[in-house]
């Protein structure tokens, strides 16, 4: 009574374990992509005119996103900036988990459109 003896069809389908990480991988991939691709659309009026060609979000890490920035010079400025940059990246990524920023200098206009 109650037991299954194997002869029996379950009401829900089983999948192949492979199937099942495989589907989770490629969503847990795909969402820092799609954040950062969004914030690198909008990083012009996130960044403003003097800001964004000294400027580029290369990167999200846990969390993190990382902004190139072009010279030591714009590493020291963007400092003082990195509060309103951040809650501009949050507003872009519709606060997809961004939780601090991470200036870095390193190139900055090799991957634009």
């Amino acid at each position: 009574m109650g037991m299954n003896n194997g002869n029996t069809k379950s009401k829900h389908a089983l999948s192949h374990i492979g199937e099942v990480v495989s589907a989770a991988l490629k969503n847990h991939r795909q969402a820092p992509q799609n954040t950062l691709t969004h914030i690198r659309d909008t990083w012009k009026e996130i960044a403003g005119d003097r800001t964004f060609p000294h400027t580029w979000p290369a990167g999200l890490n846990n969390g993190t996103l990382i902004i190139h920035v072009s010279n030591s010079t714009w590493l020291h400025h963007l400092g003082y900036r990195k509060g309103e940059l951040l809650s501009g990246a949050r507003r872009a990524a519709g606060n997809a988990g961004i939780n601090d920023l991470r200036f870095k200098i390193g190139p900055v206009g090799d991957n634009r459109n």
